[in-house]
Order: structure tokens, then sequence, then C-alpha cells
């Protein structure tokens, strides 16, 4: 009987330490991709993309759409957004500009390209380069519509 006993509690002890590790009891949620400094007239509508000087860039998000999303096997997320971004100078809006662009994330992987003016190519975009303000609004968007 003491060897049963023995055997149960052996059991349930491997159990449970296997339940503690396959099953974790909490979650923890990612970090943002980006962290918004603030908004064009505290409208949470309109995040602060990039600034320099006098002249800011807001993402509108009322304009934002995710035209596509897909994972792949490997957990890679890819999403196409179109959106406008608002060129704003001493607060008042000088001019906005349409934009698509592609995110690629998922493990290790963090890709953003631009589609080009004939609508057929892509190009990698960094946050060093001329399309920082671009590179900044897509990870705006992907925290927005939740792609991680």
């Amino acid at each position: 009987m003491i060897k049963l006993f023995r055997r149960f509690a052996i059991f349930f002890a491997i159990l449970a330490l296997f339940a503690g590790y396959a099953m974790p009891i909490s979650k923890t949620e990612a970090a943002p991709l980006f962290t918004v400094q603030s908004y064009w007239n505290g409208d949470t509508n309109y995040p602060l993309a990039f600034s320099q000087g006098t002249t800011n860039r807001y993402v509108d998000l009322s304009s934002a759409k995710l035209e596509e999303k897909t994972t792949d096997e490997a957990g890679i997320t890819t999403a196409i957004f179109t959106f406008k971004v608002v060129m704003v100078n001493n607060n008042e809006m000088v001019n906005n500009y349409e934009y698509k662009t592609m995110i690629k994330v998922g493990g290790e992987e963090l890709l953003i390209a631009a589609q080009r003016a004939n609508n057929t190519s892509w190009s990698q975009i960094t946050s060093t380069s001329f399309n920082q303000p671009q590179y900044n609004a897509t990870l705006i968007l992907a925290d927005h519509f939740g792609i991680q």
C-alpha cells in the first residue's frame, strides 16, 4: 500500500511539474513596437510619428486600413497598410501624404518596406533614413492593429 501511494505521489509530482512548464499561469504581453510621445492637439487619432524642429508628422489613424495580413508556418506575420500622414508646421496643417507600407514581424524578424510610385515594387526602409516618418508610422499602425 505504501509503495502504491509513493508511485501515485511521484506520478502527481511529475504531472504538476510538467503542467507548470507546459501551461504557464500568466502570459506577458509583448511590448509595443513604437511608443507614441504625443498627439496632435491631444487627439489620440493623430499620434506623432516624427518631429524635426517645428515640423511634426502625425499618422491619421482614421485613414489607416489593414489591407492584408498573413502568418506563415514559421510564425512571421506580414501586414500591408495604407494610411495618411499629416505634416504640421507651427501647429498648422501644411500637407498630407498617402502611403502604402508592409511590415514583416515575428521572432527576431522586423522588416519594413514601402511601395514605390510604380505600385508594383517594394523597397526596404529603415529608421535611420529619409523615410523615418514612414517607418515610425508603420510601427504605430502595427501596434494599432495588433500586429506583433
